[in-house]
């Protein structure tokens, strides 16, 4: 066997080696996990409230980098992990902005609130950034999910009117993911009506 020869029939061994290996590392794809897509279509739970603030803004948040399509199951204040099949349907960022503004316009607080990109005349803003998005095991009980933001309200000169940190929790039906989506959506609207409490008594809802 010639030189050449000898190479061919090692490199085409290898193949059939490599196509070996991956089929008994990959397995039949019927036995993989599931993969779970959840939704964070309305912050839920925000209370009603009359008033006649000046015309909002909702500004795309911001985020931390961690938080991106990958649910974030937060172990404990120095560890997290990446959940690979478990798996948000918009950026945290995208789904708590919109969530956010459509619970503003709804709450009846405000003569209107829209997005930034509307380009209608308003005379606030509001900013956010995402500092909690995570999935809460615990060691007995339901799992939580848990939220945190910074909301920051201004006016129409960069004027900053009020801004603090919202952090809140709440449980899931049992000790696994389902049903991550509906219960951070209550956890954004109870952030957003503590917001809303704040921003009355400091006298911006008037």
């Amino acid at each position: 066997m010639t030189t050449i020869s000898r190479c061919l029939a090692a490199a085409f061994a290898a193949i059939l080696a490599g196509g070996c290996i991956n089929l008994g590392l990959g397995g039949d794809p019927a036995d993989l996990p599931e993969m779970h897509r959840h939704t964070l279509d309305e912050a839920t739970g925000v209370t009603a409230r009359a008033g006649k603030a000046p015309a909002t803004s909702v500004r795309a948040f911001g985020a931390r980098a961690r938080y991106d399509i990958h649910v974030v199951r937060r172990d404990d204040a120095d560890d997290f992990a990446y959940l690979d099949f478990e798996r948000w349907g918009d950026p945290p960022a995208d789904a708590v902005t919109d969530a956010v503004r459509e619970a503003l316009a709804s709450s009846g607080a405000f003569t209107f609130v829209c997005a930034a990109g509307d380009a209608l005349a308003v005379e606030r803003h509001l900013d956010g950034y995402l500092l909690g998005f995570d999935l809460v095991p615990t060691k007995s009980g339901p799992w939580k999910a848990r939220f945190e933001a910074r909301l920051s309200l201004s006016d129409l000169n960069g004027r900053l009117l009020h801004s603090a940190v919202y952090e809140t929790s709440r449980d899931l039906p049992g000790a696994s993911p389902a049903g991550l989506g509906i219960a951070m959506g209550a956890a954004v609207g109870e952030a957003v009506s503590r917001a809303l409490v704040a921003w009355d008594a400091a006298g911006l809802l008037r």
